[in-house]
């Protein structure tokens, strides 16, 4: 029997629920970019890759319900959804692209997955409500930018995979206090905390 790939390419509609039929497999670049009626999005099991942009500047965009069958988010695929509130990743998932989450402002709560490896520059960048994230063991590099101007992140613990940090990768994160380390840093950027007015680096004991 033959299988089929279904790609979403495009959806219009002013619904503000959105449930994805089954039998997709993947949601395509730019496919509900700029829809600003959007505010809840349930995709199937079987869906392996979210595009590059695909959800961009959906900015009353609420609620993703991503499936664990999904391998792949693509750049900036919620870049710009402003009211995005919760998320959580699928196990499959190795790398968060750069500005994946870019000026998702009310982005209060994030469940990353075991397995995450890489989470690449400006990841994070400008989601100004984003206070706590536990950051999964299996981390070994976070980009430049990645956390710059989260305002309200007060604390961060760093995986012993961790051994630099990058350019501006907590600068402007005016409310960061602490950072906790697994092991000793090999490298961090002169500007890594940048805007930080009172930050201290501690070295987890062993």
């Amino acid at each position: 029997m033959e299988s089929f790939e279904l790609t979403l390419t495009h959806y219009s509609g002013d619904g503000e629920s959105v449930v994805v039929p089954e039998g997709v497999t993947a949601i395509a670049h730019r496919a509900f970019a700029n829809n600003d009626a959007v505010r809840d999005v349930a995709l199937p099991e079987g869906v392996v890759e979210v595009a590059s942009q695909a959800f961009a500047s959906c900015v009353h965009l609420q609620r993703v319900s991503l499936p664990e069958s999904l391998e792949m988010i693509g750049a900036a695929a919620f870049r710009g959804c402003r009211d995005l509130r919760e998320m959580r990743l699928p196990q499959r998932l190795a790398t968060l692209p750069e500005q994946v989450f870019l000026r998702c402002f009310h982005l209060g709560e994030i469940v990353l997955p075991e397995g995450l490896e890489v989470i690449e520059n400006e990841a994070f960048r400008k989601c100004g409500e984003l206070r706590s994230i536990d950051l999964p063991s299996t981390v070994n590099w976070i980009g430049e930018r990645c956390f710059k101007d989260c305002i309200s992140l007060e604390e961060i613990t760093l995986p012993a995979g961790v051994r630099s940090l990058e350019s501006q990768v907590f600068a402007g994160c005016v409310s960061l206090r602490t950072v906790h380390s697994a092991c000793a840093l090999d490298y961090i950027a002169p500007d890594a905390f940048d805007g930080c007015p009172a930050i201290e680096v501690v070295p987890c004991a062993e």
